[in-house]
């Protein structure tokens, strides 16, 4: 049975957040490819993760992080 991203992040109760505007510009589409992709492969390279992390961490439109200590057990945060 296929899931699509989309439906499998509904169905769990978690959020999508679609990286797709981030790579889709004014650049044609091999040269993104040969910028932010390994050669062959489909996983991003160091530039690649860098541009989605600024996407991702950018003040506005950006993700926020959880504070330090948010979400950790009693355990983890006495490390």
């Amino acid at each position: 049975m296929k899931h699509r991203p989309m439906n499998f992040s509904g169905s769990s109760n978690a959020q999508f957040i679609s990286l797709f505007p981030v790579f889709v510009n004014k650049e044609p589409a091999d040269q993104v490819i040969a910028k932010y992709y390994w050669k062959n492969d489909a996983h991003w390279n160091e530039e690649g993760h860098r541009l989605v992390a600024d996407a991702l961490l950018k003040p506005e439109g950006g993700i926020l992080l959880p504070k330090k200590g948010a979400g950790e057990s009693k355990t983890q945060s006495r490390k």
